[in-house]
């Protein structure tokens, strides 16, 4: 089975991406506010203040994977005075895990923002900590764990990982 990967821009449909994220998002280890929320975040890809990358199926043009990013982001609000991006929102459909894909959106995210944002030193993301299959694939990225806490806002453990520029070199 084949993949094709692209950035995504304002061409994707915001339906195509809010229905992906409602049938395979939903998961104890996804926090998704409220669709509200979902839906302004995901409405920014066109306008280029969320980035967004998918997964599909080259066959079937099936979305079978998503990640978005932020510039800022919560963690870098309490905890990181430079410019940097956040990861917000990774989702592989059920019926194609295990197969890469998850690894493949968190590199080219990765890939990406370094190239288009020179300023941009360190890349985070924030995981349950029990989501062993997402830590797995941001950690063959090359992110490494940098603290796991007491979550309250998401009542869980939350895992906060991070890829720094100068590790690339």
């Amino acid at each position: 089975m084949e993949f094709v990967f692209i950035k995504l821009g304002e061409t994707c449909s915001i339906q195509v991406l809010i229905d992906f994220f409602l049938s395979h998002g939903l998961t104890e280890y996804n926090y998704i506010e409220s669709k509200t929320y979902l839906q302004e975040h995901l409405e920014k890809i066109s306008t280029g203040k969320v980035h967004g990358w998918g997964a599909f199926n080259e066959t079937s043009n099936e979305l079978v994977g998503i990640i978005t990013a932020i510039s800022g982001g919560q963690y870098r609000l309490n905890s990181h005075p430079q410019q940097v991006f956040e990861i917000i929102e990774f989702v592989v459909h059920r019926e194609y895990r295990g197969l890469g894909i998850g690894k493949h959106l968190a590199k080219i995210a990765k890939n990406d923002i370094f190239q288009e944002n020179s300023e941009t030193q360190t890349i985070y993301v924030m995981l349950h900590a029990n989501n062993k299959a997402s830590f797995k694939a941001f950690h063959h990225s090359g992110w490494r764990e940098v603290i796991t806490f007491d979550d309250k806002l998401r009542k869980r453990e939350t895992t906060v990982l991070a890829v720094n520029r100068h590790l690339l070199k």
